[in-house]
């Protein structure tokens, strides 16, 4: 008969070997102090490559969108960054799926098909470096949807969020402030592709909550999978309603690609995050799209304010982080 220690011992070794033997891409980083250091490190990389990838994908849009059919931009984002995907959807389906998986992904789908197309509208008509903070609402958004979803009240961090982000929105034109204290906002709110942006800020909020659903439901990487299938292919028929094709050109050809590669590279670590321990400092890591958007739209198109505006997205950066983190 063994002994107390040795029973101890026993178990203790055993649980190492069920750790050792967790099906993880990142099982190796949990030996030692140092290497769970390389895997925030890791985690800190990938997410800021993957708003890097957002503000480069926008970027793209944005050039392309006077020479190439907005509806062929939209499409680019789900049709080339789907076969980045498609051995997750093969490999993680499952035999069997109910209606009520069909009705979620092509209601969804649909949705994010109308989502993309106001994307690239957005972009189109006003400056990079005002459109992308506003997705920084989408959090705050979701704080007036949860409630109404789930019955829970926010937190004072979250409001704290909100007022962090409001503000922040606020200096993106605090130049303008000389013409009268509404100046700010008045001139945000002429904006077109702010006033979109901000509609689908609201839109995302509550794509968001369901998608957190059918992620319970189906699991996280083939729901996601799927999803993007989805919106490639019901993205067809807009394609042929809008006559998309017959504005192409080599040039747009060899564009799109790029674009869907942006999008893929984006949405891979976007993934990763939401399956770690790390999920919400990555998501969070992720608005890192906002700052790379105001460099990116100074570089590339000649955006001016960016002190005011660095200012303004610094504030509405930590809004989402205090939201994420602890609201």
């Amino acid at each position: 008969m063994m002994t107390r220690n040795a029973v101890q011992v026993q178990e203790e070794e055993e649980e190492e070997d069920d750790r050792q033997a967790t099906p993880s891409p990142f099982n190796f980083f949990h030996r030692s102090a140092r290497s769970r250091t390389l895997e925030s490190l890791m985690w800190i990389l990938l997410s800021l490559f993957s708003g890097l990838s957002d503000a480069t994908r926008d970027a793209i849009s944005k050039r392309s969108s006077g020479t190439i059919p907005h509806v062929m931009i939209s499409w680019s984002y789900s049709l080339f960054a789907l076969p980045f995907f498609l051995p997750v959807l093969l490999l993680s389906a499952p035999s069997e799926l109910p209606l009520e998986f069909w009705l979620l992904a092509i209601g969804i789908g649909a949705a994010h098909v109308l989502g993309s197309l106001g994307v690239v509208y957005s972009l189109s008509r006003s400056e990079l470096s005002l459109c992308v903070p506003m997705t920084a609402f989408s959090p705050v958004f979701l704080l007036v949807i949860g409630p109404m979803m789930n019955g829970h009240a926010p937190s004072s961090h979250a409001i704290l969020g909100t007022v962090l982000v409001t503000a922040g929105c606020y200096l993106l034109n605090i130049s303008d402030i000389r013409r009268g204290l509404l100046a700010p906002v008045v001139s945000l709110a002429r904006e077109p592709g702010v006033r979109m942006m901000l509609l689908l800020s609201v839109f995302w909020s509550f794509s968001a909550a369901i998608d957190l659903n059918a992620v319970r439901k189906f699991g996280l990487p083939f729901w996601a999978a799927s999803e993007l299938f989805a919106i490639a292919i019901l993205f067809v028929p807009v394609v042929i309603y809008k006559k998309g094709l017959k504005g192409m050109t080599p040039m747009g050809w060899r564009t799109l690609p790029l674009i869907g590669m942006a999008n893929a590279c984006s949405f891979g670590p976007y993934l990763l995050a939401l399956s770690s321990t790390h999920a919400l400092y990555v998501i969070c890591l992720k608005r890192s799209n906002i700052f790379f958007s105001l460099l990116v739209g100074r570089l590339m198109f000649g955006e001016d304010s960016l002190r005011g505006r660095l200012i303004g997205a610094s504030l509405m950066f930590a809004g989402v982080a205090v939201i994420s983190l602890w609201g």
